[in-house]
């Protein structure tokens, strides 16, 4: 079975610290949005992100994606962004 449809990634920046999670030198809007671009280039279509990904980093990607028309953002949409399904 050949799956044709969108696919998607969401990721997390913390580490596990005798048990327990630590949101200490999560990664920088800046180098998650260089992360996101290169999933896209391997046909990632739906990117979000999980545990100490916040606002901002959705909304740096969602800008500089928007900035090189790979995508339109949606309004008020702080959690995934979607990108053009590229064509077979």
């Amino acid at each position: 079975y050949h799956w044709d449809g969108m696919t998607g990634v969401y990721a997390h920046s913390s580490t596990s610290v005798d048990g327990k999670w630590v949101f200490h030198d999560t990664i920088s809007p800046q180098d998650y949005t260089a992360y996101c671009q290169s999933w896209m280039k391997r046909d990632m279509h739906v990117i979000g992100g999980c545990c100490g990904i916040r606002p901002d980093h959705m909304k740096h990607l969602a800008g500089a994606l928007h900035q090189h028309g790979e995508i339109t953002p949606v309004a008020g949409c702080q959690q995934a962004v979607v990108a053009p399904k590229s064509s077979p």
